[in-house]
């Protein structure tokens, strides 16, 4: 039987997959915000965000010390989301000219949310191998 201190002794040092997954679940929440208020890209929201938010999620919670493949996935979904949410961004603010604007707030703050999870599954990889 697998005890608490087994699975404690196997995880790596350097293992920050639970934050992983708490970013990647919170992305994926901000991402169905942005679908309520992101009116400019309501038709990525219906057609690729639903979708996206589903396989986050079920992502998020595969994510475990074990599966050094979920881990792998986690950065390439966190890179991904990043550059397109800071691509959202980033083209919101240049339409709007303000960074007071809610729209490029909620994409911004998606683009922090991955590029935080891009550098703690960064790290995890490097610890595992």
């Amino acid at each position: 039987m697998d005890t608490y201190n087994d699975r404690v002794e196997k995880t790596p040092k350097h293992y920050y997959g639970d934050i992983v997954r708490r970013l990647i679940f919170s992305a994926g929440i901000l991402v169905m915000l942005l679908a309520i208020f992101d009116e400019d890209l309501l038709s990525f929201y219906l057609l690729f965000g639903v979708v996206a938010v589903l396989v986050i999620v079920f992502l998020a919670g595969f994510t475990s010390p074990r599966q050094k493949w979920a881990i792998l996935v986690d950065l390439l979904v966190s890179s991904v989301g990043f550059l397109m949410f800071e691509y959202f961004a980033i083209s919101r603010y240049l339409s709007v000219d303000t960074i007071f604007d809610t729209v490029f707030f909620l994409r911004q703050l998606t683009a922090f949310v991955f590029i935080t999870a891009v550098y703690f599954s960064a790290k995890t990889i490097r610890s595992i191998f």
